[in-house]
């Protein structure tokens, strides 16, 4: 990218700009996720003035934050980035957008812990009643935040089985977590019952808070070794990770 005074300098060369084929003139808001920033309308500013040099030229200046902060941000394109993923580009709001993936893991087993015993690495978590703890097949080699452990401020993170949300209990370890699953019917959870990690009843937002970071992480550090299935495109469903 260019600063003010490199584009300007650079279209007032007319050898260096007749050798050039502008089709897009584009920039990016730093602070569109903050829709009372003062940094939005100056970028604003800076961005028409450079534009009135290349009337003719198509310009972009919204991400997805961008969208939302009215008609004067939009110009010819904008470039949604978060929003088509589900994340939630008007923080602070209600998320507009719906999730377009969901993560699940598969329950290996379900232990018997007693009261008193602990679950995890270092003992974190100890047993406040006789509990029943599914040990799903997912952890941080596969992306799943290691700050989703249950020692929390705001209560334990959660994840969805069989129609309720439960909360996930002592560290999240490499290839497993353990779930609180006491609260359903022993029937209900057994080996192979899938459990909604991300998706539509566990918010990439809310899941994003209690690991601590963005949603832009949560899907970005997503491992290889999940089986990718395609809604509405069999032909693109992938096994094991393949590509």
């Amino acid at each position: 990218g260019l600063t003010s005074d490199e584009f300007t300098n650079l279209l007032a060369d007319d050898f260096l700009k007749a050798g050039l084929d502008i089709s897009l003139l584009m920039s990016h808001l730093a602070c569109a996720d903050d829709p009372g920033h003062a940094l939005n309308k100056t970028q604003m500013k800076r961005f028409l003035e450079l534009r009135k040099m290349l009337p003719e030229v198509l310009a972009s200046l919204s991400n997805s934050s961008g969208i939302f902060l009215g008609k004067d941000y939009t110009h010819d394109l904008c470039r949604p980035g978060i929003a088509l993923y589900g994340g939630n580009p008007t923080p602070g709001k209600n998320n507009p957008m719906r999730a377009v993936a969901t993560l699940e893991g598969t329950v290996l087993q379900v232990r018997h812990v007693k009261k008193g015993e602990t679950v995890g690495y270092s003992a974190t978590w100890k047993a406040p009643r006789d509990s029943r703890i599914a040990i799903l097949g997912a952890g941080y080699k596969d992306g799943v935040p290691r700050h989703l452990s249950s020692k929390q401020k705001d209560g334990p993170a959660q994840v969805y089985v069989c129609g309720k949300r439960c909360p996930i209990v002592g560290r999240v370890s490499m290839d497993m977590m353990g779930v609180d699953v006491t609260a359903l019917p022993r029937a209900k959870v057994q080996r192979g019952t899938p459990a909604e990690i991300l998706g539509p009843h566990i918010d990439i937002e809310v899941a994003a808070g209690w690991a601590g970071t963005i949603s832009y992480e949560l899907l970005t550090r997503l491992g290889s070794r999940y089986a990718r299935l395609y809604s509405g495109v069999a032909n693109l469903n992938t096994q094991h990770g393949e590509s």
